[in-house]
């Protein structure tokens, strides 16, 4: 099987109705999913076995949230405790974090733990960890278009502090479209966002230190300009592998798919900007194109617009950001409709991808990904060598013993 072949192995609907859904691992193949349907918050779990076998466990309507608008991240604080972002209604809206129960068969506690309001205005946010009890949280205000990070004390119980830490406006001089963050290591993260500088809008990648107290500090590298097209949104930013990062987006004006890979040392040192760029997708893709990496695959779960397919995408990439000049498989996940999507990682070659239907039905489904580029062809075998052809055409060898 050659490399980044997709195989779709199971899907599940995990609800009736759902307008916008994250999901995360909570505890060892019990997976929540966070979701709003008619600004009522809810969770479902279900279970993934390493064969990826899906199996709905249970679904709550969340209790000590007014109402919820949109859901943007979800994250494991710990075994058992997860936290997700949201806005609540009307506008403008205000941005939360709450955090939820979930016990050891994969039972929901309905009555959320705790729940910080850390903004006023705010749309896009994610959540990632920073250091310790230490979680950061990026978001756009909305009134001003601003890119901010707070930072937030959540600890193992979930129980989360009654003020933020520290809050801090990025380099932009305003018009943000959005943002994304990834953590670098402990207590440094980047964060990768837009601005408009002179009528243009320019992307930007800075890294900050996160100190065990919580404080932000200045930029440690950055902000660098990275990316040549002229206006993005929906910035999902992902580690990739060692140093080497990604963030996929929507390109301005058509809307495309387009993702860049990043050098970023572990002290925070921006080394490399637009190492490679690929467009994954050349017809406008839906909201939140979000990718994931798997050893030297990248996987992409988006809707495709003008079908509004639900489509699972793989491109290959080295240890040092170089990104294929083609897409290796592309599989149809859902061939109707696929609205706010969403993928994670399980296993080295499991992966789930969630989304809604045309229904309204929350859904999901489990794929595989071949992570070892199989054999085009023997070509020879000789001495000790055994000489093939590679997924490119290339002829290469594979030492061995010596064949009698």
């Amino acid at each position: 099987m050659a490399l980044g072949t997709i195989t779709t192995i199971d899907t599940l609907k995990w609800s009736d109705a759902s307008d916008s859904q994250v999901a995360v691992e909570v505890r060892t193949g019990i997976i929540a999913v966070f979701f709003e349907a008619s600004n009522v918050p809810k969770c479902a779990t279900f279970s993934c076995t390493p064969a990826g076998v899906l199996t709905k466990i249970d679904e709550e309507t969340l209790t000590g949230i007014a109402s919820c608008a949109i859901v943007f991240s979800a994250i494991k604080i710990a075994d058992g405790i997860a936290a997700f972002t949201y806005i609540n209604t009307p506008s403008p809206y205000n941005g939360f974090v709450s955090t939820v129960a979930i016990s050891t068969a994969g039972a929901i506690t309905a009555a959320v733990l705790d729940t910080l309001e850390f903004d006023d205005d705010t749309y896009e946010s994610k959540i990632i960890h920073a250091t310790g009890d230490f979680w950061v949280i990026a978001f756009t205000e909305e009134g001003g278009d601003t890119p901010y990070i707070v930072t937030v004390d959540i600890d193992s119980t979930g129980a989360i502090e009654s003020a933020i830490t520290a809050s801090q406006q990025l380099n932009a001089t305003g018009g943000c479209g959005g943002q994304s963050a990834v953590k670098i290591a402990d207590g440094i993260v980047a964060l990768f966002y837009d601005s408009t500088s002179g009528g243009d809008i320019l992307y930007y990648v800075e890294t900050r230190t996160i100190s065990a107290a919580g404080a932000i500090s200045a930029v440690i590298d950055g902000p660098d300009e990275w990316g040549d097209v002229n206006g993005a949104s929906n910035f999902f930013a992902f580690p990739v592998s060692g140093t080497i990062y990604a963030c996929s987006y929507r390109e301005g004006s058509t809307l495309d798919g387009w993702v860049n890979t990043f050098n970023i040392s572990a002290t925070g040192t921006i080394t490399a900007v637009d190492i490679d760029t690929f467009e994954f997708e050349t017809v406008r893709v839906g909201n939140y194109p979000k990718g994931v990496a798997g050893g030297v695959t990248l996987m992409f779960f988006y809707q495709e617009y003008s079908t509004t397919y639900g489509l699972f995408k793989t491109v290959d990439i080295d240890a040092s950001g170089n990104i294929g000049a083609v897409v290796l498989d592309t599989v149809t996940v859902d061939g109707t409709y696929a609205e706010n999507t969403d993928i994670f990682k399980v296993s080295s070659t499991l992966y789930l991808a969630l989304w809604y239907d045309n229904d309204g039905y929350g859904q999901a489904a489990s794929l595989s990904v071949e992570s070892v580029a199989g054999l085009a062809g023997i070509i020879a075998i000789v001495d000790t060598r055994l000489h093939y052809l590679d997924k490119y055409g290339v002829e290469r060898y594979i030492e061995g013993t010596a064949v009698s």
